[in-house]
């Protein structure tokens, strides 16, 4: 990708500005923006400058590039771990059947350059964490956090409020949804939730409907379009049911002792010895240190499939355990973070 991390913040403004011209010239493409109103000719031209890090690639994640592809946004960079498997197809929209066993971040950035080729699309097959966030936010003017994970958003929320740079929570489980963006000086996500924890609740524990991501992932990037073109998001937590078709708006409050964006306390951003977050249908873990693991060896050993495209798959104890080249693995049919966490040494750590 062709960012403003790697080649200089002017440069890269100059390259998005001619994709930009080019579009406008050659096909209107965005010619219905152009002519609404609350965006035109100024606010397209701020969207085609714009460079957001969206965080999950799952049912609320592709839409959410999807429609951020298609807005023009000059560069997307996605951050997934995990991989594409039957279950997620029922919703996750920029995915294929071929596509089952791919990394999600890659996928989608292919199928986002398909849909857009003026936009720079980065997909990065990593889980996002204590150790990296700060490195992928701080060159951001806008980060979407559509995981399925409590502590992912409060590292995210950490490193926004560090860095000064906005985000907007989108969440999706069985009926309902919620989105709240969050601006530097306003309040943050440990305002709304000062004791936020995991409830155990998973798309795979609870279901989801499939056209619940996409209706929260096009509220969350219609927030996302007033920040991008410098215009004031809603100051509230929208949470809506799409089976009730019920809507309800909590207003943002901003806590004067809250330990993060008051006190300026970001524990979050303290890396443990071994990241383990559990994931819809599974649990992820990812060592503190990137280290090499020779895929083909491991899959020699334990008579698996040879490794594809950086990843193995390996099919063990009934469960299934996922290993990328850096040590991370996502383990899936484990009962617990502490049978997870067995799996994981015994056939990952022990090579």
């Amino acid at each position: 990708m062709r960012s403003a991390c790697k080649f200089g913040r002017a440069g890269w403004h100059r390259k998005a500005r001619g994709r930009y011209l080019s579009a406008i010239g050659k096909n209107e493409r965005y010619s219905r923006h152009l002519i609404l109103r609350e965006i035109g000719e100024e606010g397209q031209r701020k969207i085609s400058l714009s460079s957001v890090l969206v965080v999950g690639c799952g049912g609320t994640g592709t839409a959410v590039c999807d429609m951020l592809a298609r807005a023009g946004v000059g560069s997307i960079t996605i951050i997934d771990g995990d991989v594409i498997d039957a279950t997620n197809l029922q919703r996750q929209t920029l995915f294929t059947e071929k596509d089952v066993g791919r990394p999600k971040a890659v996928a989608a950035e292919g199928a986002l350059k398909a849909i857009n080729s003026d936009v720079a699309v980065k997909g990065v097959a990593d889980v996002l964490g204590a150790a990296n966030a700060e490195k992928f936010v701080e060159s951001m003017d806008l980060v979407m956090d559509c995981t399925d994970n409590i502590r992912t958003r409060l590292i995210l929320n950490d490193a926004c409020v560090k860095h000064g740079k906005p985000w907007i929570y989108n969440g999706a489980i069985s009926t309902y949804g919620m989105v709240a963006a969050f601006v530097p000086g306003g309040a943050c996500f440990r305002c709304l939730f000062p004791n936020a924890r995991e409830t155990g609740e998973t798309c795979a524990t609870e279901g989801v409907l499939n056209t619940l991501p996409g209706i929260i992932a096009h509220i969350g990037t219609t927030e996302a379009l007033k920040i991008l073109t410098g215009q004031k998001p809603s100051e509230s937590l929208a949470v809506y049911d799409a089976w009730s078709q019920d809507f309800q708006k909590i207003a943002l409050k901003k806590r004067k002792n809250c330990e993060c964006c008051a006190k300026r306390n970001f524990p979050f951003l303290v890396s443990p010895p071994v990241r383990i977050s559990g994931i819809c249908g599974g649990f992820q873990i990812s060592p503190e240190k990137p280290r090499a693991v020779d895929l083909a060896a491991l899959a020699q050993k334990y008579g698996a499939s040879p490794p594809a495209g950086g990843v193995l798959v390996l099919n063990v104890a009934c469960c299934q355990i996922t290993v990328f080249g850096n040590g991370r693995a996502i383990i899936k049919g484990a009962e617990d973070v502490e049978s997870a966490m067995l799996l994981y040494r015994k056939y990952v750590e022990k090579r």
